[in-house]
């Protein structure tokens, strides 16, 4: 089970084996550790230190937000002892035949979800021929990527392939949110804002994921490595933003 902790001014105790979340002299809710994964908290929540100590001793993933949904870090368990599996995970990196399949393998099932995505808007939305058209053209995509011979050259499928999708896009909603692109730094309107929280939410679930797997989440291949790039879980959620964090915007728009 995930909590997401989004009551500002609200306090996390500890209270026997479980945590309670108050505010003032309220219990807004009651979390049992043995039903916990995750734990998201958003802004101004205060935990107290025997609170945190519990969730650190249960090894749940405590991620912290801003109030806006914007990843701020994290307290997670130990370092998984396998260092051979990590030792593998950095040889692989260096070879190169390896990265370019997993590379394919990631942008064609991106490829593939936004393609889907943008044929259930043209199914489910009046005048939205573009959505098929963009759509058909990112299917177009799929025979040259897989010829491809470097990562860079799939990384600029990869590309092209976004571009066509969030111009089809917008033709998902049923009122004009000011959405025209896709924009990070800062969101620059409501379905950008949106966006960005549902791609930290997935970040969060894919990287707790990797950390179970016991490897070590900043080694990637379609994401360069660069200092503090978390590049394996870049890679392992991009296939997901489409058919689970899009789908979502168009289906409340």
């Amino acid at each position: 089970m995930i909590a997401y902790i989004r009551t500002q001014g609200a306090r996390i105790v500890k209270e026997g084996r479980h945590l309670l979340v108050k505010k003032g002299a309220d219990t807004y809710n009651t979390l049992f550790t043995y039903k916990l994964d995750q734990v998201v908290i958003f802004g101004n929540v205060e935990i107290t230190h025997r609170a945190l100590a519990q969730l650190m001793h249960n090894n749940i993933d405590t991620v912290f937000l801003t109030q806006n949904g914007r990843y701020l870090g994290r307290i997670a368990s130990a370092e998984a002892r396998n260092v051979f599996l990590r030792k593998k995970q950095y040889i692989l990196l260096d070879d190169i035949p390896f990265g370019l399949k997993v590379v394919k393998a990631i942008v064609a099932g991106k490829l593939a979800n936004m393609a889907t995505i943008l044929m259930r808007i043209k199914r489910s939305r009046a005048e939205s021929s573009l959505a098929g058209v963009k759509s058909r053209s990112i299917q177009d995509l799929f025979k040259p990527m897989e010829s491809a011979d470097s990562i860079d050259s799939v990384r600029g499928y990869e590309g092209r392939g976004s571009a066509l999708y969030f111009e089809g896009f917008p033709k998902g909603f049923i009122e004009s949110w000011g959405f025209t692109r896709r924009v990070r730094r800062p969101p620059t309107d409501p379905v950008n804002s949106i966006l960005s929280l549902l791609y930290t939410f997935l970040m969060n679930r894919v990287y707790a994921a990797v950390r179970v797997a016991a490897l070590d989440p900043y080694p990637g291949f379609l994401h360069a490595i660069d200092y503090g790039r978390y590049s394996l879980v870049l890679d392992l959620m991009e296939e997901f933003r489409p058919i689970i964090a899009d789908d979502l915007v168009t289906v409340q728009s």
